[in-house]
């Protein structure tokens, strides 16, 4: 069986969506929020390829920019925000 082919348990799926277990409960309760599970018994199992592909689709969706070197996205820096209590304007 390949890698890709492989069926996991809420564990292994929550921990590769990188959220907790009750969270991925959650997002099955919201029907599209989450990769659609295959029921065999009474437990859920998903399909390694269907979560990544899963996945893929969100980042085209949400337009995310994803390189192949880590920390090297196309980041702007925010603009910084002064600190502290704003001073009256010297118009008025």
């Amino acid at each position: 069986m390949q890698e890709a082919d492989r069926l996991m348990d809420a564990d292994e799926t929550a921990a590769l969506l990188g959220i907790t277990v009750a969270g991925l409960r959650q997002r099955l309760a919201r029907k599209s929020a989450a990769p659609r599970p295959i029921r065999m018994g009474r437990s859920n199992r998903w399909r390694r390829a269907d979560v990544l592909a899963w996945i893929g689709m969100l980042a085209a969706e949400n337009g995310a920019n994803y390189s192949s070197q880590p920390g090297k996205e196309n980041k702007e820096e925010p603009a910084r925000r002064k600190r502290g209590r704003p001073r009256k304007s010297p118009e008025g």
